[in-house]
């Protein structure tokens, strides 16, 4: 039950990762669910709990508000290599914004650099349907088939076209449409993702 709102949800715990009990709210390993979505859906959520899905803002929101939590980001390529990212003190901010926060990077198996998730910090949540991005005069959740923290676009889209097989390049935006996180294997659409978070201990 959510503390705030008391509103009773089921999530998709993995308690696989160590440390231990980590809260999923984006999972895509096969393209089943179609992730270009508008802003009422990435608010409450869509997909299904045992296949592909994405939470619901809002309910992110709720819960990283109530104690410090840590975010981490995995993704799966088209080769099967295997990175991930941890970032201390995650959170978003009210509807309407969501605005990300992110503290500081405690692993990092990806890029260092600023254009990486990170570029992210600070920015609203954009889709086709509500324009919150710095791009002035185009929309980043349009052009890049996808909801997400774009800021004047994003080089990391992991709600973006999912390809089958995995590993070819969208015809989206240069291939900025696709999904993927270009500092790591460019172009090359990604085969999974999962981002969860957890209580900082």
């Amino acid at each position: 039950m959510l503390w705030r709102s008391k509103q009773r949800i089921e999530v998709y715990c993995d308690m696989d990762i160590y440390p231990y009990g980590w809260t999923v709210f984006q999972k895509r390993f096969n393209g089943s669910v179609d992730f270009y979505r508008n802003f009422t859906e990435y608010t409450d959520g869509f997909g299904n709990l045992r296949g592909e899905f994405w939470l619901g803002l809002r309910y992110i929101e709720e819960m990283t508000s109530q104690y410090e939590s840590e975010l981490r980001l995995d993704v799966v390529a088209a080769d099967s290599s295997h990175a991930y990212e941890v970032f201390q003190n995650f959170s978003l901010s009210k509807y309407p914004k969501y605005t990300l926060h992110l503290g500081k990077k405690t692993v990092e198996q990806i890029s260092n650099r600023t254009n990486g998730f990170s570029y992210s910090n600070g920015s609203d949540f954009s889709t086709f349907d509500h324009d919150a991005d710095q791009y002035n005069g185009e929309n980043c959740g349009q052009l890049q088939r996808g909801g997400w923290w774009f800021v004047n676009c994003s080089r990391v889209n992991l709600n973006g076209e999912y390809l089958t097989p995995p590993g070819g390049t969208s015809t989206y935006y240069y291939g900025y449409g696709g999904f993927i996180y270009y500092l790591w294997k460019q172009f090359a659409t990604l085969k999974s993702s999962q981002i969860m978070f957890r209580k900082h201990t």
